[in-house]
């Protein structure tokens, strides 16, 4: 092969090589410009409203309830309502805090507070306490106020 036919070769090869490129860059920009325009979730769907929970305040009710220096409800009523000390309850919450990453108050996507360890713990020890179901506790409000 002379020295001119590999030099036609190889600009050939060449063409073809930049072609692939062509190519390959044309596509990596067009998946790059779907991956711009994808909307991304965020929030709430439209047409879909927001249930204003108030966490904040459920977490300061229990703690004025139950946690504060001079609580509304004392040591006697906290054992009966809840089937074991305040500090066990706590050590319960600590350690349950410590263990699993779900039970870490932490900001949610639009950076409002999630509940804490304390309320996500008071359902499940109701639960065991008393020996009710979930649903049950949905409709707390008689059965929990009572001291």
């Amino acid at each position: 092969m002379s020295r001119s036919e590999r030099l036609q070769r190889w600009r050939e090869e060449e063409e073809e090589s930049d072609e692939d490129d062509i190519i390959f860059l044309g596509a990596m920009l067009a998946a790059l410009k779907r991956k711009k325009n994808k909307k991304k979730f965020r929030g709430s769907l439209p047409g879909r409203h927001n249930v204003p929970r108030d966490i904040l305040g459920g977490h300061k009710k229990i703690y004025w309830d139950y946690f504060a220096d001079k609580p509304v409800y004392n040591e006697k009523h906290f054992r009966r309502r809840y089937r074991m000390s305040r500090v066990l309850f706590l050590r319960i919450v600590a350690a349950v805090e410590a263990h699993d990453e779900y039970f870490r108050q932490k900001a949610d996507a639009v950076g409002r507070m999630s509940a804490s360890a304390i309320q996500k713990v008071v359902a499940p020890f109701l639960m065991l306490a008393h020996g009710v179901s979930a649903d049950f506790l949905d409709d707390r409000s008689e059965w929990v106020k009572a001291p």
